[in-house]
């Protein structure tokens, strides 16, 4: 497993874990992570992917998870107009249909975790980048694992606070561990493999979590 967190130009690079098998170490790099700046609405998402296909990748099962709130620079990938401070795209050059390219041409899956309308656009570019990169003969995969409407249910994105962490990690976790498994499945059949419906997967994860203990919910989950 590896890590990388993005925010935005002037925030600072992308933060990124080395891969490792320390569940407890990817833990708590997550807990150090913080939210700051916010300069405009959209975020360097290009740069965070950038830095993710550039690892050293060395299993022969990949998979790497995008769990975004907002979209990338470049107006074609979202509709805020002016909110965006680079409307023509990413100011370094990097494209994200370069990027998606790259990650079918690396046999790396690509799931896609949505959890606002706002990303609606730039999904869509992305999933067709990635599906034309190559034919039938590539099996890896793009997986969208869309929990807008389990977060409506939840009372809204804003509703979600620190003190409901087991219910965010019980969404997060039907999203992203299925898709994980499907993907290693992919590999051990030769076979293209997706998984089940997250709002299958939540059920059971949301179970698990409220028998946990408050204060273990969370890295239970992760």
């Amino acid at each position: 497993m590896r890590l990388w967190g993005s925010e935005d130009f002037g925030d600072g690079p992308a933060q990124v874990h080395p891969f490792t098998e320390d569940i407890s170490a990817v833990i708590n790099f997550i807990d150090r992570q913080q939210a700051d700046g916010g300069d405009d609405f959209p975020e360097d998402v290009a740069g965070g992917l950038a830095a993710a296909v550039g690892l050293q990748w060395t299993s022969q099962a990949r998979t790497v998870v995008l769990i975004a709130d907002a979209p990338c620079h470049g107006q074609h990938h979202h509709a805020f107009g002016d909110t965006d401070s680079y409307p023509a795209g990413d100011p370094t050059g990097l494209s994200m249909r370069t990027l998606m390219q790259a990650f079918r041409g690396s046999h790396i899956d690509f799931t896609f975790v949505q959890l606002t309308s706002h990303t609606d656009k730039m999904q869509r570019n992305l999933q067709l980048a990635y599906e034309s990169a190559a034919g039938p003969e590539n099996i890896s995969k793009f997986e969208l694992r869309d929990l807008r409407d389990i977060i409506e249910e939840a009372g809204g994105y804003t509703a979600l606070g620190t003190e409901r962490a087991g219910e965010v990690s019980a969404m997060l976790s039907a999203a992203v561990t299925p898709s994980i498994h499907a993907s290693y499945q992919s590999y051990t059949s030769g076979v293209q493999t997706y998984s089940a419906p997250v709002r299958t997967s939540y059920a059971g994860y949301r179970g698990s979590s409220a028998r946990k203990a408050p204060g273990t919910a969370m890295s239970a989950a992760r």
